[in-house]
Parts: structure tokens; C-alpha cells; sequence
């Protein structure tokens, strides 16, 4: 299944981008806002993306289970597959393939129709997206709650010369998965350090 549009647009804030459109932004560089809507959103690889009739209970630890799909087109023994989504998602490689059945080692329980997803370049930016939007929403939580810990003992979230504190961790770990986004975006590390200012950026596609 294709990026969403909504999911771009997600990726573009991540990045330190505004939800402008192209024609929107006469000022800016418009090569690098163009990476997104004209290179990302058609052209990013996808894995096969189908569903499965088989129900699975769940299991104390990862058991084998033949998966019935609705295709098996361009599946391979060793291939990773993103099984179902949400709280039930789970992923484990493929160890047989015998007629319109895979057999993978799950642990989580899913009740038919569900999707599979073959893991492809899509399937890496949703779970680097996945994770920089969890971290925003425990910035969030922690900025609300940020200031004094305890009533006889002062404590502050925030950094204080040589300390950290729990908002600076999570700005680091942020850090981190935006750098991860842009690279699986094929931005590299450093996607805005030509935005507004001309010049040319290095997009590998």
C-alpha cells in the first residue's frame, strides 16, 4: 500500500517542514519540498501487500503458523512480513511457502480478514514515522508535567548545566528517529540544509 498523502504530510513535519504545497511556496527551495510530493509519494518502494483468511490464537512465545493469503506473488522463504496492524501487528520472516499458504512464527492473536505486508521501503518509513510520532506524544505528556517532582524536593525536567533531564532524553531520542526517517526517505541526515537558501540536494532514488 502506497505513503498516504496524510502520512507525508507527517513526514514533512517531522523533518522541519511546513504542510505547504509546492505551488504555495515561492520563496523556498522548491527541489527539496519536491522530494516528498514528487519522489517519495509515487516512487518509494513497496513490499506485496495482501490479507489473510487464517484466524491465530495467541501464544506464549512465537509459534509456526501457515497463513492462508490472498496472494503469494513475489513472496520468497526468508522474506519479512508485517503481520496485521495496531497493538496485534507483528513481523517474522517467512520459513515455507507451499501453494497460496506462508508459514511464519507468530505470537499475537489475529482474526481474519487481516493484512500482510511484505516489508519493503514503505513498510521501514511507517515504523521510523510510527516512531517519532510516539516520541512527539511523550514530549507532550512529559512537557505537561514538567517543572516540580516532588513538594520537598525540587526537580527539574528540564537540563541544568551538566544534567539531563526527561525531556532532554526524549529530544535525543527524537533526534534520532528523524535522522533514521530522512535517511529511509532517501534524504539522507541532513534533508533541510539547503531549504530556502538555493542550491542542490542529493536525493537516492
Amino acid at each position: 500500500m502506497a505513503l498516504l498523502a496524510s502520512e507525508v504530510t507527517r513526514i514533512k513535519i517531522e523533518l522541519g517542514y511546513n504542510g505547504l504545497t509546492l505551488s504555495a511556496l515561492p520563496y523556498a527551495f522548491d527541489g527539496i519540498t519536491a522530494i516528498f510530493d514528487q519522489v517519495l509519494l509515487p516512487y518509494l518502494q513497496a513490499g506485496l501487500l495482501t490479507t489473510s483468511s487464517t484466524d491465530v490464537v495467541a501464544a506464549t512465545s512465537p509459534t509456526p503458523v501457515a497463513l492462508t493469503l490472498a496472494s503469494v506473488t513475489g513472496l520468497a522463504v526468508g522474506d519479512r512480513m508485517i503481520v496485521d496492524v495496531d497493538a496485534a501487528q507483528e513481523t517474522a520472516h517467512i520459513s515455507g511457502i507451499a501453494g497460496n499458504a506462508v508459514t511464519l512464527a507468530l505470537q499475537n492473536a489475529h482474526t481474519h480478514p487481516y493484512q500482510v505486508n511484505q516489508e519493503g521501503a514503505e513498510a521501514v518509513v511507517r515504523e521510523r514515522l510510527n516512531q517519532c510520532i510516539a516520541i512527539s506524544a511523550r514530549i507532550a505528556r512529559a512537557g505537561s508535567r514538567a517543572g516540580v517532582k516532588k513538594a520537598d524536593e525540587v526537580e527539574f525536567f528540564a537540563s541544568n548545566g551538566s544534567q539531563r533531564g526527561v525531556i532532554d532524553d526524549l529530544r535525543t531520542l527524537q533526534a534520532h528517529w528523524r535522522t533514521e526517517l530522512a535517511t529511509a526517505c532517501g534524504c539522507g541526515p541532513n534533508i533541510n540544509a539547503g531549504y530556502g537558501g538555493g542550491g542542490s540536494v542529493l536525493v537516492n532514488v
